[in-house]
């Protein structure tokens, strides 16, 4: 039983170490445009594909400034980083939301969560991360 629990616990380091997310420690800003807007309300679920111009003005901006993270496109809202193995989160400290960040053969996908009352909106798209 031991020995399950060591093997366990063993292929679980093995995987975190493995499976990081490639955000570099020393990122300056991480921007994106959202494709795709998706509203989950109580009894209402909508999905929708952006215009370009419609993602412009969704557009993601998380800037890292002497040494704190901020959402600067949700009114410069201090965001905490939390890796967790494939992704990079960054979620507000107030409950305002989350972003999270996947970058898969060099190409950097975001998830960005509003929470608004009982539901949500979230924003699906690409982005790029600045050094």
């Amino acid at each position: 039983m031991k020995r399950r629990i060591w093997v366990f616990i063993l292929g679980i380091m093995t995987y975190s170490l493995i499976a990081q997310a490639d955000i570099p420690e020393n990122f300056r800003e991480i921007k994106g445009v959202p494709q795709v807007k998706s509203e989950v309300w109580p009894g209402h679920v909508e999905r929708y594909e952006l215009s370009a111009e419609e993602g412009q003005s969704a557009s993601l901006w998380i800037l890292k400034k002497g040494g704190e993270i901020y959402w600067a496109s949700k009114e410069y809202e201090p965001l905490a980083y939390v890796p967790a193995g494939l992704y990079d989160n960054f979620v507000s400290y107030t409950g305002k939301g989350f972003v999270k960040i996947n970058i898969d053969k060099g190409k950097c996908e975001y998830m960005e969560t509003l929470q608004e009352k009982f539901g949500s909106i979230t924003y699906y798209g690409d982005c790029t991360i600045s050094t």
